[in-house]
């Protein structure tokens, strides 16, 4: 009787079906989402992030140069916001993830997470009160800043991948939502073409694998590794459809120092010098 129960506990135990299940069934869908963009492309050159010829370049920068014109330098809300077309070396790849790790976002994101968390009693290991709460900040920014150097850092270094977010601005909602929830699968690639993007699903994973050595027991295992997992994802997906508005955004706020130029006709600061050193006016 006593190994029949502990029998039974244990399979009750490694099928924490909900929140493995939706981490499939993403997986799944990255898959389809994958296919049906690669479908896409081969009968439409107009991708914003993939010029991969040089008689696809020119248009293709035209439509960067018309994004990066809200763009003056790096964003500390979103340091991954691409501001140009030039591929990263190791070394920037590894500036941005701890870029990314303390990023506005994070900060504010990992706060209302243990917020939530706490209100309802989630990783109930780590107790009540301002300990609790500041327990679940902290694994919270762990999370963020192993997923930033596994994936953005390490994972995109090796297999020549460009972590940074390129924003489509299309000015319409609904493409604007498929564009964002695609790059949590799809990536530009350091060569210009597209690909898989597996610094961002891979990064995730193994910071949810990792999250096993800190979290509270009552969270860890198979079933709340696939479900961390998940949701990370989802996180992603959302926070990308805010990153293809943010710069609009931040420049109706006015806010300073955060990477939106003073004026829509200002080019980004790498192209500024052929363009700004002609008066018109003059010249006639």
């Amino acid at each position: 009787m006593r190994w029949e129960f502990v029998t039974r506990a244990r399979t009750s135990t490694f099928c924490i079906q909900p929140p493995a299940r939706r981490a499939i069934t993403l997986l799944l869908l990255a898959l389809f989402v994958n296919r049906a963009s690669f479908a896409q492309q081969a009968g439409s050159t107009n991708q914003p992030d993939a010029p991969s010829t040089a008689a696809q370049k020119k248009p293709e920068d035209d439509k960067m140069d018309a994004v990066t014109n809200l763009l003056s330098g790096k964003s500390f809300m979103f340091p991954n916001l691409a501001i140009n077309n030039k591929p990263l070396t190791p070394k920037q790849k590894f500036f941005l993830a701890a870029n990314n790790s303390v990023s506005g976002i994070t900060l504010i994101g990992t706060a209302a997470g243990a917020g939530f968390s706490q209100a309802f009693d989630f990783k109930s290991g780590y107790g009540q009160g301002a300990e609790g709460y500041f327990k679940r900040w902290g694994s919270g920014m762990a999370f963020v800043a192993t997923s930033q150097m596994i994936g953005t850092f390490a994972i995109a270094s090796a297999l020549h991948e460009d972590p940074r977010y390129f924003v489509q601005n299309s000015g319409k909602f609904r493409p604007s939502m498929r564009y964002a929830v695609s790059r949590v699968f799809i990536c530009r690639r350091d060569d210009g073409t597209t690909g898989t993007n597996w610094a961002g699903i891979l990064g995730p994973l193994g910071a949810a694998g990792v999250a096993n050595a800190y979290l509270p027991p009552d969270s860890q295992g198979i079933g709340h590794t696939f479900g961390n997992w998940g949701i990370a994802l989802g996180i992603s997906a959302g926070t990308n459809l805010l990153r293809e508005y943010w710069p609009h955004i931040n420049k109706k706020l006015g806010l300073p120092n955060m990477g939106v130029a003073q004026s829509p006709g200002v080019v980004n600061s790498t192209k500024q010098p052929a363009s700004t050193s002609q008066p018109s006016p003059k010249k006639q």
